[in-house]
């Protein structure tokens, strides 16, 4: 008979400690905080290509390289170091077309296409470069593509103002309930993004390109804003 009560002794006793954990938990406090910095950038990378279309695959190898060549001699020209160019990717293939009454594949000719990655820490040279690289051939550009060479130094500050956020979010909830704020529990930081701006390009009206024989791109990149967001857990003190 004895064996009996120990089931209801320790639902009475699971029962009595339930609301003691309930009201532990309504003492602590979850809130966000989120933090941000804006900063002009200092570099920027574009993807410029060219490709060509011949019969004789020779052809098409031939044009892409003297654009190359020129562009190169332009980078140059530009104090564009050479560290800061990259030209390895290259594409070649045939190209086909289908004959039906023959219900066969017929050679046309080739493609050939050729890239060129272009990490820029000079900014006044980009209007300049994209312009004088579409004269010699470039046929293909993607970018500008903005960033700042203290993007780290940036990121820690966006979470620090993410931080510092979170904790006055929690202070003045815990000051109007009329607790204080205790200890920090917890803490769920997501590091600062900086998504690529678009660029923004600045075009001289036709009247004056024409009046100045043609009028080069120039490329105003605005602002780069980094964000954060920071997640904590603090206890919230309440007076006896």
């Amino acid at each position: 008979m004895r064996e009996r009560f120990f089931p209801i002794a320790f639902l009475t006793m699971t029962l009595l400690a339930s609301p003691l954990a309930a009201e532990e938990m309504l003492r602590q406090i979850a809130v966000g905080g989120n933090g941000d910095i804006s900063v002009a950038p200092d570099r920027a990378n574009v993807s410029l290509g060219v490709e060509m279309r011949a019969r004789e695959l020779q052809a098409a190898r031939d044009e892409v390289s003297k654009v190359v060549t020129d562009f190169l001699s332009l980078a140059k020209k530009l104090d564009i170091d050479k560290e800061s160019l990259n030209t390895s990717q290259l594409t070649i293939r045939p190209e086909y077309e289908w004959i039906a009454a023959a219900r066969k594949r017929r050679l046309t000719g080739y493609y050939v296409a050729r890239q060129i990655s272009v990490d820029l820490k000079d900014l006044e040279k980009l209007g300049p470069l994209l312009e004088r690289a579409t004269e010699l051939g470039i046929n293909n550009v993607s970018g500008p593509y903005f960033s700042s060479s203290r993007e780290a130094e940036l990121k820690r500050v966006a979470l620090k103002r993410a931080a510092e956020d979170a904790r006055r979010n929690a202070e003045v909830i815990a000051m109007t309930l009329g607790a204080t704020l205790g200890p920090v529990r917890s803490v769920q930081a997501q590091g600062a993004s900086l998504p690529p701006p678009r660029p923004q390009l600045r075009m001289e009206s036709m009247s004056m390109a024409a009046d100045s024989g043609g009028a080069e791109e120039s490329y105003e990149a605005g602002e780069i804003k980094l964000t954060s967001q920071v997640n904590a857990v603090f206890d919230l003190l309440i007076a006896q």
